[in-house]
Formats: C-alpha cells, sequence, structure tokens
C-alpha cells in the first residue's frame, strides 16, 4: 500500500487533518516527530499507522529514517509536512528521492521575510521596508512612524513587534540584535485597514483560490488574531484584487506546487500584503473552510501534490466565524468549565480546548499562545459571530499560580 512520510505534527490543527486526510485518501502514514509526549499518548494519533521518534533538526537523521522506512518494505510514495518548521526539509528531501514535492525554492523564498520583500519590491501591493543589518552599530529609521519590526524569520506573530516611536523602534531592534545576534532586522510601514488572509492552492503552475477570511486582531504586547469570518460571498472589487495579487506572489517566488497562505489588509481600496507564508494557515483554518464551504484544504493539497487538480468550489453557503480564546494571567491550569454550555449555543458547530491540566498558561506572545477556539455557523455574518462569542464567553480557565492555589484566572475574550 502507498504510503505518506510525515515531517512533524500538531496535536490539533491542519498538520494533524492533513493526516487524516492521507488515511482517507488510502495511504498508511508514517509520522517522524521529535515530541517524546506523542509516544506516550499514542492513541491520540489512531490516524497514524507508524510514529518515529527523531531530530527533526538534523536533515541527516531525517532522511537516514525516511531511506531505513523505505528499505524495511514501505513504499513511500512522497514526504510532506504541514509544519512551518519542516515545510522546506520535507520537499527538498521528496526532490532528492524522486517523489512529488512542493516547491523548493518558492518555499525558501517566503520563509525569508527579506528575501520575500525583495522579491515582491515592485509589486502594487507590496509595503514600503527597510533592513536593518545585523552589524550596524547605531539603526538608521528611514521609515516614518508607525512602523513593524520584525525577524525575518519570525512566525505566528513571534518577533513582530509594533513601533509608534524612535525609541521603541530602537529598542525592538536592540531585543531582536540580542536574541538574534547574526541576523538582520526587518522593518516595515504599518499599514492601517482591514486584516484578511487568503488560502490559495497551486497546482501546475495554477492558483486556485480556496478562501478570503476576514480577521479580528487583537493588539497587546503582539499581533494576536482572536477571530476569523467566512462568508459565502466576497465584495466583487476585494476578490479580483486578491486573485490579481495570488497570481503575482506565485509567480515572482516560483510556486509551481503546493500550498500557501497570504495576510493582507485592505487599505486605500488595495492589497497591502502582510506576509506569506508557503502552508496551509495552522490551528483550525482547514476545519473552518469545511465547516464554510464544504470542502477539505488540505485533502485538496495532497490531491493536487499527486496530479489531481483541486476542486475549491463551496458547497456550502452558511456564514462561519471562529473566536478565539487567550488567557490574560499566567498560572497552572487546574480545569476548563463550560464547554458543554457552550456547545448548547445554537449555530455552534465546534468547541476545542487546546491545553490539559496542569499545562502552563501565558498571556499570548504568539499564536500558540491561543488555548481554545469555538467555531458557529448562521445565515449571517452578525450571527455567526455572536453566536462563537455567546459560546466562548461560557468558556473559563481556572489557573494557579506556580506555588500557592489561589482564584482562577478567567479566558479572556479579546476584541478588536
Amino acid at each position: 500500500m502507498k504510503s505518506l512520510v510525515f515531517l512533524g505534527c500538531s496535536q490539533s490543527g491542519s498538520s494533524k487533518d492533513a493526516i487524516e486526510a492521507a488515511k482517507r485518501l488510502g495511504f498508511t502514514t508514517a509520522l517522524l516527530t521529535d515530541r517524546h509526549g506523542f509516544l506516550h499518548r499514542r492513541d491520540d494519533f489512531p490516524y497514524v499507522d507508524r510514529m518515529v521518534l527523531v531530530d527533526l533538526k538534523d536533515p541527516w537523521r531525517v532522511e537516514e529514517q525516511v531511506r531505513s522506512l523505505i528499505e524495511e518494505g514501505l513504499d513511500v510514495s512522497a514526504v510532506v509536512s504541514f509544519t512551518d518548521a519542516h515545510v522546506r526539509e520535507a520537499a527538498r528531501l521528496s526532490r532528492k528521492l524522486g517523489m512529488p514535492y512542493q516547491t523548493v525554492e518558492a518555499i525558501e523564498r517566503m520563509q525569508d521575510k527579506i528575501i520575500l520583500r525583495e522579491c515582491l519590491r515592485e509589486a502594487p501591493y507590496s509595503v514600503p521596508f527597510q533592513i536593518v543589518k545585523a552589524h550596524h552599530e547605531v539603526p538608521s529609521l528611514t521609515l516614518d512612524l508607525p512602523i513593524v519590526v520584525k525577524s525575518p524569520r519570525s512566525t505566528g506573530s513571534k518577533d513582530v513587534l509594533f513601533a509608534a516611536s524612535r525609541s521603541e523602534f530602537e529598542r525592538h531592534v536592540a531585543g531582536l540584535r540580542a536574541r538574534y545576534p547574526d541576523g538582520d532586522v526587518l522593518v516595515e510601514a504599518y499599514v492601517p485597514g482591514t486584516q484578511y488572509l487568503v488560502e490559495a492552492v497551486v497546482h501546475q503552475g495554477q492558483v486556485y483560490v480556496a478562501a478570503i477570511v476576514e480577521q479580528v486582531v487583537t493588539f497587546g504586547q503582539r499581533f494576536i488574531v482572536t477571530g476569523y469570518s467566512l462568508r459565502p460571498s466576497i465584495p466583487w472589487k476585494l476578490a479580483a484584487a486578491v486573485e490579481d495579487m495570488v497570481t503575482d506572489i506565485c509567480q515572482r517566488t516560483g510556486m509551481k506546487t503546493g500550498a500557501f497562505h497570504t495576510e493582507f489588509r485592505w487599505s486605500g481600496g488595495g492589497c497591502r500584503v502582510i506576509e506569506v507564508n508557503p502552508r496551509i494557515s495552522g490551528a483550525a483554518m482547514n476545519r473552518l473552510i469545511e465547516h464554510a464551504y464544504g470542502f477539505n484544504l488540505a485533502e485538496q493539497t495532497l490531491r493536487s501534490l499527486f496530479g489531481d487538480t483541486p476542486d475549491v468550489s463551496p458547497r456550502n453557503s452558511k456564514c462561519v466565524y471562529a473566536c478565539y480564546l487567550t488567557v490574560n494571567k499566567s498560572g497552572y491550569l487546574k480545569k476548563v468549565t463550560g464547554r458543554r454550555r457552550a456547545r448548547r449555543v445554537s449555530g455552534v458547530r465546534e468547541v476545542f480546548i487546546k491545553p490539559r491540566k496542569n499545562a502552563y498558561l501565558t498571556p499570548p506572545l504568539s499564536m500558540g499562545k491561543r488555548y481554545a477556539y469555538v467555531i458557529a455557523e448562521a445565515d449571517t455574518e452578525r450571527q455567526a459571530r455572536a453566536a462563537a462569542e455567546k459560546a466562548a464567553s461560557h468558556i473559563r480557565f481556572h489557573l494557579r499560580s506556580g506555588k500557592t492555589r489561589r482564584k482562577g484566572a478567567v479566558a479572556r475574550k479579546r476584541r478588536s
């Protein structure tokens, strides 16, 4: 039987959905992971036929393990990954082994934010930017304030910092230099406007837009997306601009096969790119699209890899909203209450709680610190959002400090 080897997986989200999709497509599945806990919770992964512990940061070890699986008789059709950390290595290794692969060079261009900005420099949807070199003692600022300061390798809002003053700019640059001593720093103009995300699949050089999702962004210490809204119809001007933008991104980066998503803001009647990532969005995005439009984007991405034209035509016509929850204090999780009440709210389709008992929770400094979500659907966007937020208001994370028990901290449903 044909097999797929997956590099890395989260305990939930699109990377998990992709392995489940592979099973539905008739593949046996092998997961190479560096998370020891997964092997101890093997029953949590019934869709994984073979799980192997390996250092995913060591390309030689990964390749050795894949070749070992092949020598044992596993009929490996491809090496794939739906996680940011391993998508490039999966594509590189699959190409080296003569198997279907996502365009390696395009992944590399998208993952380095400075290289990506250079690729998009002349594009109408790009934003003004500058590069602060690693070893320049006094950073100069040539852009108008406010600005956004980034590490070129940041993901999930980590190391993405807002600066409204010269002193904030200098402080953020110093902080990133301390963390990444030999790395340059990317500085971009801050663009106001409604934020969106577009999911796309590239098949034989042709771009297929799977979803345009409006985002609700909460600005605290980081830019954290706490709400996603999908609707059955998109204004034609926005849809046309997005189609032109993603097609141009595909051409400029050289993407021929694979999936990518672009975050952008609709500003001044046009798109302005925030970032591009060479994979499906993580967390609940695949589930959200399936609830809204009736197709599984992870499955369509795998089908495309093996030559089938992706079918991303909507089957449903409902408005769907996902509301994410964070905490406003740090502590160890004692318990979560309100799940049943949340599920009973009319229109709610899914309630997911990520952390386990005794996990240490913190306020969000990255997208990975969102600890639960609720997905709801309705006939209108307003109704879907109201249902999701009502359900989310019932969910409470009860925390204790590291030394003494105290009143539980309540999960804060952040609003834009």
